[in-house]
């Protein structure tokens, strides 16, 4: 019988383990009720030789509110660069976005996906890039980045509420590039 309760107890405390360490920085469930966290981003960023015909993806730990990928945009080169033709589509949950371009991308091209720190979820909870947006390459954006356009993108305004993070900085740029 002893041989058994030890048994179990060294069951109880690897299952215990196991869930601490899940808690630390895996991206896989929500962050908390208040805040929303950003899960994975396809590509990562820092990816290079990405496939010309991948599709770029956010996924969310919770379901963002109707709208929000007015505050995503994807840039040819960096920040200052112009946005790709595309369309965004929501996932049937509203957890992840991807954006599919009218053409593939250009070959032996960077590319710069741009999220806004102002998005909200479906109750209104702010965005937590903390968490996990340096993980995957991310990088905040500050107000110099946006080079002589201060911003304007065409008719984008990248610096308006939805983009604007509580501290202050514009989101979070995760760039790739695209295989030669």
């Amino acid at each position: 019988m002893t041989n058994l309760r030890r048994s179990a107890a060294l069951v109880l405390a690897a299952i215990a383990l196991v869930g601490l360490n899940a808690c630390d920085d895996d991206p896989t469930g929500a962050t908390s009720d208040d805040e929303v966290a950003i899960l994975s981003v396809s590509p990562a960023g820092g990816t290079t030789n990405v496939d010309a015909a991948t599709p770029v993806a956010v996924e969310f730990d919770h379901p963002m509110a109707d709208g929000m990928e007015a505050y995503c945009a994807l840039h040819q080169g960096g920040l200052d660069g112009t946005e790709v033709p595309g369309h965004w589509e929501w996932s049937e949950n509203n957890h992840r976005l991807t954006f599919t371009p009218d053409q593939p991308f250009e070959h032996a091209h960077e590319f710069t996906l741009h999220v806004g720190g102002g998005m909200q979820d479906e109750q209104g909870h702010q965005m937590n890039f903390e968490q996990y947006g340096h993980g995957m390459g991310g990088n905040w954006v500050e107000e110099h980045m946006f080079g002589p356009g201060g911003g304007m993108m065409g008719d984008h305004n990248h610096m308006g509420d939805g983009w604007r993070h509580q501290n202050g900085m514009y989101g979070m740029t995760f760039s790739f590039t695209t295989a030669p």
